[in-house]
């Protein structure tokens, strides 16, 4: 008798089981759809930043060369200023 007792009550809960879980159809869905959005949202995000940073290097690249090219030109416009004296 053990053997079928503990049958029963194993049944008995799963049946339970089965009746507690009535409200929950549907939130498994729900729970992936946040996951995906919460992933594509952060997949979006690195590659803004990853942009930002290359715009950053570029324009810091930017303003080096025209600092160098306004210091070429300064040494060259002296260099000629002070040989037509």
């Amino acid at each position: 008798m053990t053997s079928s007792s503990a049958k029963t009550t194993n049944h008995i809960s799963r049946a339970q089981h089965k009746s507690s879980r009535k409200g929950e159809c549907g939130v498994t869905i729900f729970i992936v759809a946040v996951g995906m959005v919460s992933l594509l949202a952060m997949a979006v995000l690195a590659i803004d930043i990853v942009t930002l940073y290359v715009a950053s290097g570029q324009a810091q690249q930017a303003a080096d060369a025209a600092a160098l090219a306004g210091a070429a030109a300064r040494r060259t416009r002296l260099f000629l200023f002070d040989r037509d004296l």
